[in-house]
């Protein structure tokens, strides 16, 4: 019985690990992928820059020439946020700039919504977001066109706040 077994549990393993690899990849795998490849520039801000942002807008207002709506809109969309990663994949090759963008044709949304998506001469773009009730943890805007990239942003913020925020920026 073992020697039945045995071969068949080989085969099954050697044939996963040769297929996995080539799968689709997840919203979470995209960044680590590709944010180390040459060309690209990457940044990962974490709680404590954010925390030195806010200061600076709060004491800085007049170095920054910020209005006094946009300081306390400033400091609100801040005290949301909790990590943003950002990958520039513009300065990499076009094998990899092809490759980014067939990963994200095929990229498993895995837990993620689509809040909104743009197909427009050259440029296209996601934005998914990632909620726990009617809290949004995080949103990842994925562009593979023109200015191919990926932005990660994690905090807590209610979809009311977010969309208030939004309103306030664009008057």
């Amino acid at each position: 019985m073992k020697r039945v077994f045995t071969p068949i549990f080989l085969s099954l393993l050697l044939l996963s690990a040769a297929v996995l690899p080539a799968g689709a990849q997840n919203v979470e795998s995209l960044y680590e992928r590709y944010a180390g490849k040459p060309g690209a520039e990457s940044v990962s801000v974490g709680q404590f820059w954010i925390n030195l942002a806010k200061l600076v807008v709060a004491f800085g207002q007049e170095e920054t020439e910020l209005s006094d709506d946009e300081t306390d809109i400033a400091l609100k969309t801040l005290s949301h946020i909790s990590a943003v990663r950002v990958a520039d994949l513009s300065g990499c090759s076009e094998k990899v700039l092809a490759q980014f963008a067939e990963d994200v044709e095929k990229c498993e949304l895995g837990g993620y919504v689509v809040l909104t998506e743009v197909h427009d001469d050259g440029d296209d773009a996601r934005v998914l977001v990632r909620k726990e009730g009617d809290i949004i943890t995080e949103m990842v805007v994925i562009s593979a066109g023109e200015d191919p990239a990926i932005i990660q942003i994690e905090g807590k913020i209610t979809e009311e706040e977010a969309a208030k925020y939004i309103a306030s920026s664009i008057e």
